[in-house]
Formats: structure tokens, sequence, C-alpha cells
């Protein structure tokens, strides 16, 4: 009688070596026969990606796993056919803003959506999930920045700990809108490689994308950016690039069907505010697509500042996580948001180069004395 021998592979997961039976009928395992090994289901939010190529997950059962084949598995993690549907951009000389009337006494961000590829929303502040001390005071400062955009990043999934970092158990999805980002790439391939392992892992086409040109200012490569989202945006993506206040850039990008644009207020997680705010303000003016302030913002009159300036939302995460009390002042960038929002509608008064009294100058007590102080000079004996 002979000896059957039981056929094995061997594959790289995740940067580690794993040694997989052979499939049910003695072929290669697949890439079902991977998460089964490793415990995990087709309705965990997590992406598979063989040979640097994503699988879809209606493909599992079938996409085979060669002996040498290298595996990636990604999950969620805290970090941050139509045209999309634009928001139109309200500007100081316009007398038509939403959300308030002449005759309102008060401000309803139900009535001034901002809307962006079709799908709008109340809070004007977006927030990510990363550095905070711990997943409690995460999940606490999302709740109190009354926040309905979460950023997420997309990390390679522990093998020793399948169950840990696992944000979406902290999330509620049907709250909180997910925008995955590309967080870490440094090539457009990188950054779309890392969007679709998001898609595939989240089931939404949204994603931040970031493609960092410098390491030490994490500044972003502009041009591959723009590549990045012309290739997404004709892959289906909705895509929100994280660039600079340069126009021209953000111009382009809006040419190339980016949902909405995201200058920098200063590098990333420094708290300098808006160090570019004439920028910005130029940026806001010209471009279409919703602008939103992301990165550098530090306190709660940046934000108010950028939104006084007409900026559609900004972007918050190391401010508030780093914050001595990340809920409290989660709740309050919330009012500077919408303090910023309701000064910009309400339209500002004119700067004056010369002062101007708000109290009557006629019928002023011993005017004629008040007249001949200020008129003479002050000279003594």
């Amino acid at each position: 009688m002979t000896s059957r021998t039981t056929h094995r592979v061997q594959i790289r997961v995740n940067g580690k070596d794993l040694t997989l039976d052979a499939g049910p009928s003695g072929g290669s395992p697949t890439v079902a026969d991977l998460m089964r090994h490793l415990g995990l289901t087709e309705r965990q939010a997590v992406a598979v990606a063989v040979n640097g190529q994503v699988v879809p997950r209606s493909r599992w059962g079938h996409w085979p796993l060669p002996d040498g084949a290298r595996v990636q598995i990604v999950r969620p993690m805290a970090g941050g056919a139509e045209s999309p549907a634009r928001e139109e951009p309200v500007h100081p000389h316009d007398p038509a803003r939403p959300g308030v009337s002449s005759h309102s006494q008060s401000y309803d961000p139900g009535h001034d959506p901002l809307v962006i590829a079709g799908r709008a929303f109340r809070s004007r502040l977006f927030v990510g999930t990363g550095k905070y001390r711990d997943t409690a005071t995460m999940v606490a400062a999302l709740e109190r920045s009354g926040t309905e955009m979460v950023t997420v990043a997309i990390r390679a999934m522990n093998l020793d700990a399948p169950d840990g970092g696992d944000i979406l158990a902290h999330v509620d999805t049907r709250r909180y809108h997910l925008l995955p980002n590309t967080a870490g790439a440094t090539t457009a391939d990188q950054a779309v490689a890392i969007a679709h392992l998001a898609r595939e892992a989240l089931g939404t086409p949204w994603i931040k994308l970031e493609v960092i040109g410098d390491p030490r200012t994490l500044l972003p490569d502009l041009q591959a950016t723009l590549e990045a989202t012309r290739r997404l945006v004709r892959d289906g993506f909705v895509v929100l690039p994280y660039c600079t206040s340069d126009l021209i850039t953000c111009l382009r990008l809006e040419d190339a069907g980016a949902a909405a644009v995201m200058p920098l207020a200063a590098p990333i997680g420094t708290g300098q505010g808006m160090l570019d705010w004439a920028g910005i303000r130029r940026v806001i003016e010209r471009v279409s697509v919703p602008v939103v302030v992301d990165a550098g913002l530090g306190v709660p009159s940046d934000a108010a500042m950028a939104m006084e300036l007409g900026a559609s939302a900004v972007l918050v995460n190391t401010a508030i996580a780093r914050a001595q009390n990340p809920p409290l002042m989660a709740e309050a960038f919330k009012w500077g948001v919408l303090a910023g929002r309701q000064a910009f509608l309400a339209g500002r008064m004119p700067p004056q180069n010369e002062a101007s009294p708000s109290s009557p100058t006629e019928g002023v007590p011993f005017a004629p004395l008040a007249a001949r102080r200020a008129g003479s000079g002050g000279g003594g004996a």
C-alpha cells in the first residue's frame, strides 16, 4: 500500500513565514484556506493582496496560494458612474448664504449641509483616530466632537493578535462615515494600492489620498498626488487629496476629478495653526469643490479662522488627541468650527485703516475742553 504525502506550501504573510497544507483537492491552498487557518472570516473588515495584487473577497475561495507567495493582510486601524456632486462655493461678496436669513435668530447646521460627492454632512469637523492614549479616550472625543467623518489608517494585521487594533470594534459605522487614508505612501503606485486595499476591506470608494514627499516635514509630493488622483478617479474612487495651499495644484486636482481638496494649514502634527491663511483663502475663492483645511491646526481658534475664511470643513487629529483633556478639546473644536462658519455666513465688517468711534460724536459732555486737550500736544512748562 502506497502512503500519501501531504503537500504543503511555504508562504510569507505580513512578513512572517507560514506553512499551509494543501487544499481539499490536493492542490495549492487558497486565500480562503489561509483565512480559515488564521481564524478570520469574510465578514471581517480585512483585505488581502497576493504578490501585490488585491484579491476581491468574492474570489478568496478560488485564488491559489503557490509556494513562495507573498501575502499582505490589512485592516483599518486608528490613524485617520456620475460625476461627484460639488458644493457651490459661497464667497464674501455673495449675498445668498445658506443656513441663515436676515431675520433669523439662530443657525441650523441642518439647513447648511456640507455636500461632498452627493453625501450631506451636518458637521463640518472631521476627526482623526490616531495618537490617543487609549481607545476609551478616542471614543469619548469622537462623541464630544459631534463629527460625522472619521479617518482611519490601513495597516498590516498583527498575526500574533488578529483581534487587536480593530478600530471597527469601537467606532459605530452607522453613526460615523469612515474615511480611510493612504498615510505612509511615498509613491503614486503605493497610494493607489493602499486605496484598493481600503476599498476591499471597508467596502467604501472614499479615500483620503496622501503621498508624502519628504519624511521630515511630511509635506505632500504634489506631482505624485496629482497622478494618483487621476488614476483613482478613473477607478471609481471618491478622492480627497491632502495637498498644500498652492492654487495651481488645487485647480489641477479639481480638474483631475477630486471630490474635495485638503490643503494643509501647517505641517502634520505641529499645531502651528494657519501659517498660510492668504494662500488658503485664494484656494477657497477659486476652486469649486469643497476645501477642507487639513493638518497643523493647534487650537479651536485656528479652526474658527479657517472657517471664517470660507473653508468648507477642517480635519483635526493631533490637536485633540494630544490635548490634556481630549474629549473637552474635541468639544471646543466643535464650537470653534460652528463659530467660524456662522461668522463667515454673517459676513464680517469691512476692515478700516482709520479708527471709527462706536459711540455718537455729538452731545459729548465737556466736548470743548476735551477738544482743547486733544489738540494741545501735551507740552509742559
